[in-house]
């Protein structure tokens, strides 16, 4: 038998690559069914509770907590009740607030002070952004990251209370913007856009008249200049052979 025919009998390697049967993937179970119809459904929040306008920072209670599966074991589904007892749905890190928790929600239209307490990466991201007003009137705030992964319907993030001494003694449902300094990121905007008025500046002094020093310099200054051009012409009527102009009173030759 020749060597063309063994080759083609063995076949060449990127043959039996492609020839290679795969193992099937085990089949799914009714949990795994079950988490993945769940994912699904929190993709857009479809049968989810959303608040009709969410508050701008307010305190809450959590009513519900429940693990996501197959969600890289980080998110854990929530619901809190809030001001005059609106209860909405929310997903958030797990570990981060607990079961019937007094928990602060900062909602996705929030600017949050650069306090180092909202740098919290275990809570969400935050990205720096400066509004700049004028002069030495810059803005400085955090704007938080509340889409979690691929669950766009969240409407905001999740603090534990027990991060903010300010909070103590206050209960769920209280609106706590103003006591945090947190401003809306739409009402900076509409500020930006608003007309801005002429940058003061200090009025001009009025004009004085010269006094008797200043005209008294004023001559000399004349009669130097006067004296240097005089000079000067003399000096170039001699380098052009021509005889020196006549003085005042004097007759020409």
């Amino acid at each position: 038998m020749s060597e063309e025919e063994n080759v083609k009998e063995e076949g060449s390697p990127g043959e039996e690559s492609r020839k290679r049967k795969w193992p099937k993937k085990p089949p799914k179970t009714e949990e795994d069914l079950v988490a993945i119809a769940l994912l699904d459904a929190l993709r857009d929040g479809t049968g989810y509770e959303h608040p009709e306008k969410a508050p701008l920072a307010c305190l809450v209670r959590v009513l519900e907590y429940f693990d996501i599966p197959k969600a890289k074991e980080a998110y854990a589904l929530v619901r809190v009740e809030g001001p005059r007892g609106e209860t909405w749905h929310l997903t958030v890190n797990r570990g981060t607030v607990a079961l019937d928790d007094l928990a602060l929600f900062i909602s996705d239209d929030a600017a949050l002070p650069d306090d180092p307490r909202f740098r919290n990466p275990s809570v969400c991201s935050v990205k720096p952004k400066t509004y700049k007003f004028g002069f030495g009137m810059d803005l400085k705030r955090l704007l938080p990251h509340v889409k979690r992964h691929i669950y766009h319907f969240n409407s905001g993030v999740l603090f534990p209370a027990t991060d903010f001494k300010e909070l103590r003694g206050h209960k769920a449902g209280t609106m706590v913007d103003m006591l945090l300094h947190i401003d809306s990121q739409t009402a900076l905007k509409e500020r930006l856009q608003q007309p801005r008025g002429k940058t003061w500046r200090p009025p001009k002094p009025p004009e004085r008249k010269p006094g008797l020093l200043a005209k008294i310099a004023e001559l000399a200054s004349r009669r130097l200049n006067h004296a240097a051009a005089a000079r000067a012409e003399m000096e170039a009527r001699r380098l052009r052979g021509l005889p020196p102009r006549p003085a005042n009173g004097e007759k020409k030759p």
